[in-house]
């Protein structure tokens, strides 16, 4: 018998021939289909028959092979894809719109104008030109005693008035504040209540710190270092002077207003004390022919006598009856001493009297015309 190839995947009622039979898939299974012939004329209905037993059902044929399905053709190549398209010109800008009417004019007008004044705020819409706050591009100028000020508390201000400028941090109640300056983040001068700390060092005319043991000299018009024994320079001066009417008690060593605390420059140098008294001495009272008044005079270092006493006299009258003629009168008398200093510890320099004899006053005498003062003076020389 020959084999039959049916079509894979066939549709319900599809129908195929082959080997001249005809076969009719229904959905399961391929039926053959008996020839026919012509349809006749339909004939009339005859009576219905009784109905007969039912018969046994007929087994089903078996089912045909499922033919083998062929193989899928290769795909065909890709095409290559089409250029794209030229980019369309850009579209005519559209023309502007209408200009906006002019707003209202405004109502603000300004007093006192004139060059580089600065505008601040007045009453109402008028504006004030400070006439004592300018500025003209490059400086902004405040007038004399007028003040800028810093802080939520102005605690700082700065101003002239004229012949003074000023850099000051008043007072609340609580003190004056300090006042701090730096150089970066270095302060180098600070000053707090009246006390000025130099945080670097200073620096002479060419711009030099010195070195140790050296101290600024002038030059006439500028300040140098220099070593303390330069040339014998003067380091350090000192003077004071006292008219106060001062009279002595006999036998003992008094104080004679003339003192002078000091603290050396160098811890190497020579001081100079001079004292300058202005004395008016009377002999004692008796009828001696050689009757006269006696005094002594030191310079003490604290409690240390720095040379000896130097001695005062006056008198020695030829006649009793006209000794005070002779004796009452006012003497100046210059003491001077000089000693080596090795340090720079502060020190107190004083003058005392010592009355022996006599009547012994100091920058007072007996007229209205007679007073008088007494110098002392301290001078150290670099050595």
């Amino acid at each position: 018998m020959a084999a039959f190839n049916f079509p894979n995947s066939p549709s319900n009622n599809d129908t195929h021939t082959d080997n001249g039979i005809v076969w009719k898939w229904d959905g399961t299974v391929w039926n053959r289909v008996e020839g026919v012939g012509a349809q006749g004329h339909q004939g009339v209905q005859g009576a219905q028959g009784k109905q007969g037993t039912s018969g046994s059902g007929g087994s089903a044929g078996a089912q045909g092979h499922q033919g083998v399905q062929g193989a899928p053709g290769a795909q065909g190549a890709t095409g290559s894809g089409g250029g794209a398209g030229a980019q369309g010109a850009p579209g005519a800008q559209g023309a502007p719109g209408a200009q906006g009417s002019t707003g209202s004019s405004g109502s603000a007008t300004i007093s006192n104008n004139a060059d580089n004044r600065v505008i601040t705020g007045g009453t109402g819409t008028n504006l004030n030109a400070e006439s004592t706050l300018t500025y003209d591009g490059n400086n902004l100028k405040l007038e004399d005693d007028k003040k800028i000020k810093f802080g939520s508390n102005l605690r700082m201000e700065i101003y002239t008035d004229g012949s003074t400028n000023y850099i000051k941090t008043p007072t609340d109640g609580g003190g004056a504040f300090p006042l701090s300056i730096h150089s970066g983040s270095s302060e180098v001068i600070n000053i707090d209540d009246g006390n000025t700390q130099i945080k670097t060092g200073l620096k002479d005319k060419d711009g030099n710190l010195g070195s140790s043991g050296q101290v600024l000299s002038s030059t006439g018009s500028q300040i140098d270092w220099v070593s303390p024994g330069a040339n014998g320079k003067v380091l350090k001066y000192q003077t004071m002077n006292d008219s106060t009417a001062r009279t002595f008690s006999a036998n003992t060593w008094s104080d004679c207003g003339l003192s002078i605390t000091y603290t050396p420059a160098s811890s190497s140098s020579i001081i100079l004390i001079t004292a300058y008294i202005n004395i008016w001495g009377k002999s004692p009272s008796d009828s001696a022919v050689t009757s006269r008044g006696d005094a002594y005079m030191r310079i003490l270092e604290g409690s240390n006598v720095l040379g000896e006493q130097q001695y005062c006299t006056w008198g020695l009258s030829h006649s009793s009856t006209y000794q005070h003629y002779v004796t009452e009168k006012m003497w100046q008398f210059t003491f001077y001493r000089e000693h080596t200093n090795n340090n720079t510890n502060s020190r107190t320099y004083k003058m005392q009297l010592y009355e022996e004899t006599g009547v012994l006053q100091m920058n007072d005498g007996p007229g209205s015309n007679d007073d008088g003062s007494s110098y002392f003076t301290i001078m150290e020389i670099a050595t």
